[in-house]
């Protein structure tokens, strides 16, 4: 059961958590590998585009999907 927030600031870092928590973990790795790049490096740079940059839309994507999914059953 979840407890009553004290403040805003609690809230979020609860939902910050969570949503850290449901991340697949392709996203953490994308974000890694995109973190280590270095983006000036012509190699790195078509890497970030082509392999690691679709890996962050699909992941929001569904994270935007699963959100609105959360709404609409709630109402």
């Amino acid at each position: 059961m979840l407890q009553k927030p004290q403040n805003l600031l609690t809230s979020l870092k609860r939902i910050q958590d969570e949503v850290i928590d449901t991340y697949p973990s392709y996203m953490n790795t994308a974000l890694g590998q995109l973190n280590k790049l270095d983006i000036w490096n012509q190699k790195n740079f078509y890497c970030a585009v082509y392999k690691v940059f679709p890996l962050i839309i699909e992941c929001a994507i569904s994270r935007i999907g699963l959100f609105l999914n959360t709404i609409k059953s709630a109402n």
